[in-house]
């Protein structure tokens, strides 16, 4: 059954449906899919505390583009402020990775894992969000492979009433010890023989990233068929951005190869997978996606 919104909701997703260059039958996608998790979003927040929601899923799963319909719908529909942020721009510096992989492990130059987030600054974003009315949003720019200055940071003057944080690796616990032993991967095999990398990443899980994760109140989770679409996910999404940096007028020479997409996400496939296996079952909202980045199924857990 179609959704029923008000006309200028109806607009307001017209014009998303077309910026964000979506197929035209979009709006069945959003009716069948985004619509019932908003609205069960907009139905949660019970108090004066702005509703933290986490977002995670693989890289190319759309995971800001269902923020961003998310926002719209708790906004045009029921009234609520609502604060997009992304994991992906606390990174830390650049200048700050450099040290961190020649002194603690190499594999600590490519952002990405847990551990290679300025947790601190993070941890002070969500208390912001709580206490108050004035504040910044880091942007990390990917172009560059660094953070952008401050300047070009977002200005925040209220107090949302729902904050989204996506990303891939948010909400996703530790392994266990054993999981550790064997490498996923080439990149595992080649280059952290010793597992050492890999357990400095899992033990940044147990620590501040666990101290962060347990203060959502609600997980969306979207889940990938399987790793393997993953890569040709992540090319899409790469080839994206090379259009918005050409059509923008920057440079895209530091924008990834085929063949460095493929090395940068071999980074992310043990959580991946871990996340795969274990996530949905602690989602709040799990959208179950086909190859084609449609979906294949929608859970919302009403407990």
């Amino acid at each position: 059954m179609t959704q029923q919104y008000a006309s200028t909701t109806q607009a307001a997703l017209n014009g998303a449906i077309a910026s964000h260059r979506l197929p035209g039958d979009f709006g069945v996608t959003v009716d069948q899919y985004y619509w019932p998790v908003a609205d069960y979003l907009g139905n949660c927040r019970q108090s004066n505390m702005p509703l933290l929601v986490g977002i995670q899923g693989a890289q190319g799963s759309g995971k800001s583009t269902l923020a961003s319909f998310l926002k719209l719908l708790l906004e045009q529909e029921f009234g609520l402020r609502v604060l997009i942020a992304s994991i992906d721009d606390f990174y830390l510096q650049r200048k700050e990775r450099i040290p961190l992989s020649e002194t603690v492990h190499p594999l600590f130059i490519t952002r990405g894992v847990p551990g290679t987030h300025d947790v601190d600054l993070l941890d002070q974003f969500l208390k912001n969000v709580v206490t108050e009315r004035s504040f910044k949003i880091p942007r990390f720019d990917k172009a560059t492979d660094d953070r952008a200055a401050k300047a070009e940071w977002q200005h925040i003057n209220y107090q949302p009433d729902i904050v989204i944080l996506e990303g891939w690796c948010v909400g996703i616990r530790a392994q266990s010890t054993r999981a550790l032993k064997a490498p996923i991967n080439q990149l595992e095999r080649q280059e952290d023989p010793d597992g050492r990398w890999r357990t400095l990443v899992n033990e940044a899980l147990l620590g501040p990233y666990l101290t962060i994760f347990q203060r959502l109140d609600r997980m969306i989770v979207l889940q990938a068929p399987s790793f393997a679409c993953v890569h040709d996910w992540r090319l899409l999404q790469e080839e994206k951005l090379v259009d918005q940096l050409q059509a923008e007028g920057k440079s895209t020479g530091n924008t990834l190869s085929p063949d460095e997409v493929s090395r940068f996400i071999s980074h992310y496939q043990r959580l991946t997978e871990h996340a795969l296996s274990t996530l949905p079952a602690a989602a709040d909202c799990l959208l179950r996606m086909k190859d084609d980045h449609s979906f294949a199924e929608l859970r919302i857990n009403q407990e």
